[in-house]
C-alpha cells in the first residue's frame, strides 16, 4: 500500500490535484500483469502493467485537459472505469497464477540452493541500485 499511498500523496500535495486514478490504475496493472503472467511471459507482463497505468493516467489527464472535467470527477470516472475493463482483461474475476512462472524464478535458478528469499532481494536491490543512478543522473543534467 505504500505505493498506493505515495501516489495519491503526489497528486494531492505535491501537484495540487485530487486525483483517485492511482485507486484504479494500480489494479489495472495488476490485472494486466497476472494475465501475461498467467500466460507464461511475466516479465512482459510488468512492462505491460506499467503501461496500462501510464494509459489510465493518459485517459484522465484526457478528461480533465480535452473533455473540460474537475481532476477529482475525472479521477472518480477513469477509476470506476477501470473495475469494469479490470474483468474484462482477466475474462474472470480472478486468476489463478498457481504453478505458473513468476518473475523471480528464472531469477533464482542463478542461485541453487540460496536461501528463498535472497535472489528476490538481490534482485529488488539491483532494480532499486539502477532506478536511482538513473535519477541522479537525470537530476544532475538540470
Amino acid at each position: 500500500y505504500a505505493l498506493l499511498a505515495l501516489g495519491v500523496y503526489i497528486s494531492f500535495r505535491v501537484l495540487n490535484i485530487p486525483d483517485l486514478t492511482v485507486d484504479g490504475s494500480f489494479t489495472f496493472g495488476i490485472a494486466v500483469s497476472a494475465v501475461l503472467c498467467a500466460a507464461g511471459h511475466p516479465v512482459l507482463g510488468l512492462v505491460m502493467s506499467v503501461l496500462a497505468g501510464a494509459a489510465a493516467g493518459v485517459v484522465t489527464g484526457f478528461l480533465q485537459t480535452k473533455a473540460g472535467i474537475h481532476p477529482i470527477l475525472a479521477g472518480i470516472l477513469t477509476m470506476s472505469g477501470l473495475y469494469t475493463i479490470n474483468i474484462t482483461v482477466m475474462h474472470a474475476p480472478n486468476v489463478s497464477l498457481i504453478g505458473k512462472q513468476r518473475f523471480f524464478d528464472s531469477f533464482s535458478m542463478l542461485f541453487g540452493r540460496a536461501p528463498k528469499d535472497l535472489p528476490k532481494i538481490i534482485l529488488i536491490a539491483l532494480i532499486c541500485f539502477v532506478i536511482v543512478v538513473l535519477l541522479i543522473c537525470n537530476c544532475s543534467r538540470v
